[in-house]
């Protein structure tokens, strides 16, 4: 009887160990992880931005926010981001807000683009996505982005089609890393 119970013992122990080593799969050390580490890790850390541009169907060159757009995008290792981008010299109101005119309103409304939400890389389709919560431009707001990236030393270059009123545009933005 004692021998059963011994048996029956070991039996259930030797169970027990195997279940639990099956639970903890091994670590992915493929050439594959390493890469999906390495890319998602360049883009954490605070971007200045250094242009941002927009080129026609024609070949004009636009600038949106000025020729000498000032701007900040943050990546956090968790998934969230935020960016700010303002033209400069920026709109002002010389009267104070409350003598603002519709027109000047506006213009201060054009000059400033923020936005903040979660982020992730798509490294197979090279696509950096942004899932906007929220923006001062409600044309933003609640919208998964999807842009191509490309890294360039400090420089990350993100760059996309749109279209507008019926007509095709590029946007390139370029931000390079703050130490």
């Amino acid at each position: 009887m004692r021998i059963k119970i011994l048996l029956m013992f070991l039996l259930v122990s030797v169970a027990q160990t195997q279940t639990r080593e099956k639970k903890t799969p091994p670590a992915d050390r493929s050439a594959a992880a390493t890469l999906r580490g390495t890319v998602t890790s360049r883009f954490v850390g605070a971007w200045k931005l250094v242009s941002y541009t927009q080129k026609t169907e024609g070949g004009n060159t636009l600038y949106p926010f000025g020729p000498y757009p000032i701007g900040l995008a943050m990546f956090d290792a968790s998934g969230h981001m935020s960016v700010q981008i303002m033209q400069i010299p920026h709109a002002t109101f010389v009267s104070g807000y409350e003598h603002a005119t519709a027109e000047q309103v506006k213009a201060v409304y054009q000059a400033y683009l923020a936005y903040y939400g979660t982020w992730a890389v798509d490294e197979m389709n090279e696509q950096l996505l942004e899932t906007i919560k929220a923006s001062n431009q409600l044309d933003y707001v609640n919208r998964l982005q999807s842009r191509p990236y490309f890294f360039d030393k400090d420089q990350l270059s993100l760059r996309n089609l749109n279209e507008l009123n019926g007509k095709q545009y590029s946007t390139a933005i370029i931000w390079e890393r703050l130490p």
